[in-house]
């Protein structure tokens, strides 16, 4: 569907994939139901995912880029997925999600996220049972943050999260969280990494260079690249509740 203007996807169901570009105007979505198959949808302007499970793909990857604009759901703070799907790329200029207490929601294993605007944060939730990955980015030269919050009880390993300036906080609830590379860039910039009820962290590459780093466990705090350094900050704040170092 080519859209000359705004568009509204009310009820799409369909077995087969679906792609959706707008020229002009933003896109809004209360029900797109695929079987097993892919959404793309593109906007000139904004996206709004305008109900709780607005898009369910099941096994099929869900792209959406906001071309001039941003990807939230407008509805009260909920923790219903938003997005369910295997794999999800966002894309956006002026953010992903509204504010960590509102984020957008998701169901997925593999999780990209990149948002180019100043000020233009991201804020996920993603709740599964499974093991899920996230590789993140804001290139933002002020204030462009990165919050993540994984539940369900799935491990979550970070491939990347990145920003240019702006803070990185990801948290894992009863599941592991492997942080292979995280880079918080600018002055008074700090990354904070946390498993709750149960967990242990994995640590890779962490850069807050002049900045702080502090990392949370329930369970052990490790590491997860052998003989290369793995924090790079100012002040480091390490509190895990078994045991810090077991691995080299």
């Amino acid at each position: 569907i080519l859209e000359d203007d705004a568009i509204v996807l009310l009820l799409v169901n369909v077995d087969g994939s679906l792609s959706v570009t707008t020229t002009a105007g933003a896109i809004t979505v209360t029900n797109v139901d695929t079987s097993n198959d892919d959404v793309t949808l593109t906007s000139a302007a904004g996206i709004s995912l305008n109900a709780q499970g607005a898009i369910v793909a099941g096994t099929g990857k869900v792209t959406l880029t906001a071309l001039v604009g941003n990807i939230l759901d407008p509805v009260a703070v909920d923790t219903t997925a938003d997005i369910t799907a295997r794999e999800v790329n966002l894309d956006a200029t002026t953010g992903i999600g509204t504010s960590a207490a509102d984020s957008l929601n998701l169901a997925v294993t593999t999780i990209v996220a990149d948002v180019t605007g100043a000020g233009a944060d991201i804020f996920l939730t993603n709740a599964l049972a499974t093991n899920a990955t996230l590789d993140a980015g804001t290139s933002g030269t002020t204030s462009a943050d990165i919050t993540f919050a994984q539940s369900g009880g799935g491990n979550l390993e970070v491939i990347s999260a990145v920003t240019t300036a702006g803070d990185i906080s990801i948290s894992v609830d009863s599941g592991n969280l492997t942080a292979t590379l995280v880079t918080a860039g600018g002055a008074g910039e700090n990354i904070t990494l946390t498993t709750t009820s149960s967990g242990n962290i994995i640590v890779g590459d962490l850069t807050a260079a002049a900045d702080n780093v502090t990392m949370t466990a329930i369970g052990e705090i490790n590491d997860g690249n052998g003989d290369a350094n793995n924090i790079t900050a100012t002040n480091l704040v390490i509190d895990a509740a078994s045991l810090i170092g077991a691995v080299d």
